[in-house]
């Protein structure tokens, strides 16, 4: 397994990844609290909405033979890692797209183009108390 290091990323990677398909991988991370740097909105869904998400999530990583994930390499912490994804990665199809396809598997309306982060959070509600 590879330890993931940012200054191992080359440019032509970069482009690569933007403009050409490329296959996908799902970045993990775990937090005990989240951070109050991360921009953090909360949303109500039903059970029935809630299954529909997990569901989408876990449909989107690659296993192996013996139906587990395939865990690529470590993240740049402790609690973070990469994984095998299905599907391919471009400036079409990026995490946000990814995003706002699960969030509308779990009936929660999102922008018609999400390919930025903040087109996502602008739209969404939070209507939790």
């Amino acid at each position: 397994m590879s330890n993931f290091s940012w200054t191992n990323l080359k440019i032509s990677t970069i482009l690569k990844a933007l403009f050409l398909p490329t296959p996908s991988v799902m970045y993990v991370k775990g937090y005990q609290i989240i951070p109050s740097y991360l921009e953090v909105k909360c949303i109500k869904i039903n059970q029935k909405d809630y299954w529909q998400l997990i569901n989408f999530i876990q449909s989107t990583f690659q296993l192996d033979a013996n139906g587990r994930q395939i865990r690529l390499g470590d993240g740049h912490t402790n609690n973070a890692g990469f994984y095998a994804a299905k599907g391919s990665y471009s400036i079409l199809r990026n995490c946000n797209s990814w995003t706002s396809e699960g969030l509308r598997k779990a009936d929660v309306n999102t922008p018609f183009w999400s390919g930025l982060s903040s087109a996502i959070m602008l739209h969404l509600k939070s209507n939790c108390k």
